[in-house]
């Protein structure tokens, strides 16, 4: 059978694909992928029903609802304990599909930057009586993030186990936790392109509005984006990069290391807006609200004034009462000395 595509989640016009490597040569197909980005795996049937058989303990294999018609598998949040092996059979019983899957852990992620001639990790060989060479296997580069001015594009690499003739992924060689602490990577640099006079516009716009407590924190999602595609965001007087992210002393928005982007972290109130392959896909405006002091009103100032009059008029009735017992007992006195 030959090699089966995997598509990267969401089939969006201007998505490419990525072919399957073989683990070991003539077996299944071995994919790897960078939580918690989605993912998508392919069965050539269209009524299918998935199976899954994590690597992490020897259970039983679990059925998966598949709803789509398509019959492929997405995965809409991925995590680490999710690697395993996923088989879609069809109608008849009949095994169309088996992928050895390692989800990487995007907290792992090892960020460069060319342009502050940063390097990417370096091979490693690890274990003992059986040796891995550790190794990142780089995708394409992605397009530039903008057009007509400075911008950014990203590539990923994942990383990579080798022994003897054959690779797979890292999460899929015989490797302890201990001797497994490389991740996977993400490299950018920067670019330009002009812009195209006929680019084709959004068809799909994501309006959020969100009202924050002073002091907080949002994070915006945009839709459609993922670490696998070119992302960038801009407000009104502020387009953030990963060059800027990477400044000291940075205090603006952050971009989400994990999502390559996708996700935005501000702190500030504004409009914020979000391109996937320099399209349009979100427009978010948070606002803060700010708690300040409120003035005393004139029925305020009233009010006041009248507990502070009746504490006096208590006051009084009180010293008047003190005062007629004082007379009480002095007359008491008198007469019982006469």
């Amino acid at each position: 059978m030959s090699p089966i595509l995997v598509f990267l989640y969401l089939s969006f016009p201007g998505l490419g694909a990525l072919e399957s490597f073989r683990c070991p040569p003539g077996g299944h197909s071995c994919l790897a992928f960078i939580t918690p980005n989605p993912a998508t795996l392919s069965c050539p049937a269209k009524d299918s029903t998935w199976f899954f058989q994590p690597l992490s303990h020897p259970f039983p294999r679990k059925k998966l609802v598949v709803p789509e018609v398509s019959g492929d598998l997405h995965l809409p949040h991925t995590s680490t304990d999710q690697s395993g092996t996923y088989s879609c059979q069809d109608e008849a019983g009949n095994t169309r599909a088996v992928y050895n899957v390692d989800f990487q852990d995007g907290a792992k992620l090892y960020l460069s930057h060319s342009a502050l001639e940063q390097q990417p990790l370096r091979n490693q060989t690890v274990g003992n009586s059986t040796q891995w060479t550790l190794f990142t296997q780089w995708g394409p580069w992605q397009a530039c993030d903008h057009c007509g001015v400075q911008g950014e594009r990203k590539r990923v690499g994942l990383c990579y186990a080798r022994r003897s003739d054959h690779g797979l992924p890292c999460g899929l060689a015989d490797l302890s936790p201990q001797k497994l602490q490389r991740g996977p990577e993400l490299q950018i640099e920067s670019c330009f392109v002009p812009c195209e006079h006929n680019s084709p516009e959004s068809t799909v716009v994501l309006y959020g509005t969100y009202k924050l407590e002073e002091n907080s924190t949002v994070w915006l999602s945009c839709p459609f984006a993922t670490i696998y595609r070119p992302v960038s965001w801009e407000s009104d007087n502020f387009s953030p990069t990963w060059l800027q992210q990477l400044a000291p002393n940075n205090s603006g928005p952050i971009l989400d290391l994990a999502s390559g982007g996708s996700r935005l972290q501000v702190s500030a109130s504004g409009t914020y807006r979000c391109y996937v392959g320099r399209k349009l896909m979100g427009r978010f405006d948070p606002t803060w609200t700010h708690k300040t002091p409120v003035a005393p009103t004139r029925s305020g100032f009233v009010h006041i004034y009248s507990v502070i009059e009746a504490v006096m008029v208590m006051a009084v009735l009180l010293l008047i009462l003190l005062s007629f017992i004082q007379m009480c007992r002095t007359k008491l006195n008198t007469s019982a000395q006469g």
